[in-house]
C-alpha cells in the first residue's frame, strides 16, 4: 500500500490549567481529522494476476486528557491519562486490471485508555525538550471483515486475527516559546500497532496560543 497524495492531519485542542505557572492539574480536549488517497497493490501469487486499485482513507480522532504537573527547578514530571475515540474508514474500491477484484468498505472504531508519564526539560529560556512513555489499552474495538468479490471461491478475511489490545507508545520533541504566549512544537512519536507485530512512526507539528 502506498499513499498517493499525502495530506497532513489537522485539528485543534482546548487546554485548561489549574495555575498560571502550569503546575498542578491540567486538562485537554482535542479533535483531529485526516484524509489520504491510497494506492493498494495486490501482488502476483502463483497464476494470479497483479492487481492495483485506488481508494481513500478517512480518520477521526477525539481525546480527553488529564494530568498533574510536578514542577522542579530543572524538570517537570507529569503522570497523565487519556480517553480516546478513533474512527478510520477505507472506502470500497475495484481494481483496474483485466480480472479485477472488488473490496468492501472497511471501518475500524476504537475506544482506548492511555496511561503514562511525560517530562519537560528546559534547554534554554525559550526551548524545551519534552517526551513521554505510555501504555495504550483498547477497551473496545470493532473492525469490518474484508470480503473481496469478482472471482469465485474467495473467502471472507477476519481482520481481528493476531490482534493485540495493549501497546507501548514513546515520544520525544522540542517546543519553542514565542512572545505573547505563543509556541510551536514538533514531536516524533513511535508506537506499536495492533496487527501482525507492526509499528508506526509519526511526526506532529503544533502551534499553540493563549486566550
Amino acid at each position: 500500500m502506498t499513499v498517493d497524495k499525502q495530506h497532513p492531519m489537522v485539528g485543534g485542542s482546548l487546554v485548561w490549567n489549574q495555575k498560571d505557572n502550569h503546575s498542578g492539574y491540567a486538562m485537554k480536549l482535542s479533535h483531529a481529522f485526516q484524509q489520504q488517497n491510497l494506492v493498494l497493490t495486490r501482488p502476483k501469487v502463483g497464476i494470479s494476476m497483479k492487481g492495483t486499485g485506488n481508494t481513500q482513507m478517512t480518520a477521526y480522532d477525539t481525546a480527553a486528557e488529564i494530568k498533574y504537573n510536578y514542577q522542579g527547578n530543572t524538570l517537570t514530571i507529569s503522570p497523565y491519562g487519556v480517553l480516546r475515540y478513533s474512527n478510520k474508514t477505507i472506502d470500497s474500491f475495484t481494481e483496474t486490471t483485466a480480472i479485477p477484484l472488488t473490496y468492501n468498505e472497511i471501518s475500524a472504531k476504537t475506544v482506548a485508555l492511555i496511561a503514562g508519564i511525560k517530562f519537560i526539560k528546559p534547554l534554554t529560556t525559550s526551548i524545551n525538550l519534552n517526551g513521554a512513555l505510555a501504555v495504550n489499552h483498547n477497551i473496545h474495538h470493532t473492525i469490518d471483515n474484508l470480503t473481496p468479490s469478482g472471482i469465485s471461491g474467495l473467502q471472507t478475511i477476519d481482520l481481528e486475527d493476531d490482534y493485540t489490545a495493549t501497546l507501548p507508545i514513546a515520544s520525544l520533541g522540542l517546543e519553542y516559546s514565542i512572545s505573547g504566549g505563543h509556541s510551536i512544537a514538533t514531536t516524533v512519536q513511535h508506537q506499536a500497532l495492533s496487527y501482525q507485530s507492526m509499528s508506526e512512526t509519526n511526526i506532529y507539528v503544533q502551534y499553540a496560543f493563549a486566550l
